[in-house]
């Protein structure tokens, strides 16, 4: 089960409760304790690492919710693409668009998306799309969880 990376005790709180009360059973527990979550973890097993983000964005909210917002409705249509690209046998153009939306996933932090995106890039670039069906549904359950984490995330932002 995926598990959510992060120094900041009040983000694990908030993680907890935003995954518990989207209420997908699939997800509960998803997020650890503030102890186990300091721990670290293996970052292709996490749904999203919140300080890299921070990093990224230089801690400016404005900036996370503009790259969030663009993340969240740029992810929907290149998997639909890449999903036409794959049944369409174009390997070349799977691997060219998986490689471009796992280096987006993987700079905000959203590491468990990013993780299949490389796993669509390393089997296209290598002509092998026989996986592609399976790991475009599992970047759909992966973008499920990622989306309700960030729509709570992006919700208490503060406005400027």
């Amino acid at each position: 089960m995926p598990n959510l990376q992060t120094s900041d005790p009040q983000i694990v709180a908030f993680a907890a409760d935003a995954i518990t009360s989207a209420g997908d059973p699939g997800i509960r527990g998803a997020v650890p304790s503030a102890a186990a979550a300091t721990a670290g973890g293996d970052a292709a097993t996490m749904i999203f690492e919140f300080e890299r983000l921070h990093d990224v964005c230089m801690h400016e909210t404005d900036m996370e919710r503009q790259y969030l917002g663009d993340l969240l409705a740029l992810a929907p249509r290149t998997i639909a693409r890449i999903a036409s690209l794959a049944a369409a046998g174009d390997a070349a153009q799977v691997h060219a668009i998986a490689h471009a939306l796992k280096g987006h996933c993987l700079m905000l932090g959203a590491n468990a998306l990013g993780q299949v995106f490389g796993e669509l890039e390393h089997d296209a670039e290598r002509g092998h799309l026989a996986r592609s069906r399976e790991l475009i549904a599992r970047a759909e359950i992966e973008l499920i969880r990622v989306r309700k984490l960030l729509e709570a995330y992006l919700g208490a932002l503060p406005r400027r």
